[in-house]
């Protein structure tokens, strides 16, 4: 398989993403307290090698006006939905709104959704149909509060139903607001969403490992608000997820730059007796909805399970946080990826590429700006190596586009991006699986 994909962020120029590309997407859109920070909020839609035909809509909801835009072959558009933050945002938890968000073409995109607010960042990559799916369990961060400002701030758990009918069965592992630790049941037609909340700011209330199981798929979204490790630094944190069907075995993760607060790894279960070999970090026998939280004292990180598991990954810069779902090491990456740089702020990006592979890397075409010397061994395994190199303005200037390529092994680029008082954006950038148009 050979895979190649461009990726974008808002703190770059927007371009073509190696997320997951698709002609369909579906988002539950979480809330971002108003009272810390909450908007812009964008989608970025990039088309591939043919022009796109884009709508944007609120099936559930007839007064919202259809969005319709072309995306030119290889270019992108912005869409920009902060006029419609009161009706999207999954606000109000424990009841049944029609506000789920879809994007369709008639050719292949991808899309990001993007809180922009430089007190409360962060990106969801939309996962076109590996987003969908009927059994879901939620990897959280459990170490650190949510933030206090005016009013509580939550993390929250959002679903959204692409069918009519669709029957949802949610067990918490802790209590939900609202409502005591008990089994929730609800029915959600095309195009309905209902929040999840958690019942208070407490890492250690947080909704790690509840399960999700629906007659019909559902699209999930995972939101932890203005995450505050130290008390003085508050992010967003978030991603879609995946389901269960999808999952892998085997993980990298690659330490990113929180340099005043720990960054942590977190492993999921979905089957009983899931036995879990991490490299300096010991071992782990954990049963479905259990996690563990490992702390990063290495650079690098190698996963192992004997059944499929979730890694979510928090990282971000200084002391903001950014969260994201780890792909699973095989059958994913991509062998070209591009980005341009419109931020003079620090600018770092993780690779994790097959051992033996790292020699054969280009930027812009040119050897000898990513070297096999700055990729590690990474002990648990001897068929992967990583490395973290930061891309100077020098090497990378405002404007301008950088393409990774490796055209001897796929990939896996992670970016991260951002300013001690200006938030973290942090994301992985490869297909959970393999794309079939």
């Amino acid at each position: 398989m050979k895979f190649s994909f461009i990726v974008f962020l808002a703190f770059f120029i927007p371009a073509l993403t190696s997320a997951q590309i698709d002609r369909e997407f579906w988002f539950a859109v979480p809330e971002a307290s108003a009272n810390h920070g909450d908007d812009p909020i964008y989608l970025r839609i990039s088309a591939f090698d043919k022009a796109a035909k884009v709508i944007v809509d609120v099936p559930a909801l007839s007064t919202f006006k259809p969005i319709n835009i072309t995306v030119k072959a290889n270019e992108f558009e912005t869409v920009n939905l902060t006029s419609f933050k009161g009706i999207l945002e999954c606000i109000t938890p424990n009841t049944i709104k029609k506000n789920g968000l879809r994007i369709r073409s008639n050719q292949v995109v991808s899309v990001y959704y993007e809180i922009d607010n430089n007190l409360n960042r962060d990106i969801f990559s939309l996962k076109g149909r590996s987003a969908l799916g009927k059994e879901f369990y939620t990897p959280f961060q459990n170490v650190y509060n949510n933030g206090t400002f005016v009013a509580l701030i939550y993390s929250s758990i959002d679903v959204v139903a692409t069918e009519d009918n669709t029957a949802i069965t949610v067990n918490p592992t802790k209590e939900l607001y609202g409502s005591a630790l008990q089994t929730r049941k609800i029915i959600l037609d095309k195009g309905e969403t209902y929040s999840f909340r958690a019942s208070s700011a407490q890492a250690s209330n947080h909704l790690t490992g509840t399960e999700i199981l629906s007659n019909k798929p559902i699209a999930v979204t995972i939101k932890d608000d203005s995450v505050d490790p130290i008390g003085t630094c508050k992010d967003m944190v978030g991603d879609q997820l995946v389901p269960t069907n999808i999952l892998g075995t085997e993980y990298v993760v690659r330490k990113g730059q929180l340099t005043f607060a720990d960054e942590y790894f977190f492993v999921l279960a979905v089957k009983d007796g899931t036995k879990i070999e991490t490299n300096g970090a010991g071992s782990y026998t954990l049963n479905k909805g259990q996690s563990a939280s490992i702390i990063m004292k290495n650079d690098e990180y190698f996963v192992e399970a004997s059944e499929p598991v979730y890694v979510f990954h928090l990282s971000g810069f200084g002391c903001e946080t950014g969260g994201a779902i780890i792909p699973p090491l095989k059958c994913t990456g991509a062998n070209s990826v591009s980005f341009a740089r419109s931020s003079n702020e620090s600018l770092y990006i993780n690779l994790v590429v097959p051992k033996g592979k790292e020699s054969y890397f280009k930027f812009n075409g040119n050897t000898g700006v990513i070297n096999a010397s700055d990729f590690n061994n990474i002990s648990g395994t001897n068929d992967w190596v990583s490395g973290q190199l930061e891309i100077t303005n020098g090497t990378l200037a405002s404007g301008n586009v950088a393409v990774i390529s490796n055209d001897s092994a796929r990939f896996q680029l992670g970016v991260i991006n951002g300013g001690a008082s200006t938030g973290a954006k942090y994301g992985y950038f490869s297909p959970f699986r393999p794309f079939t148009p």
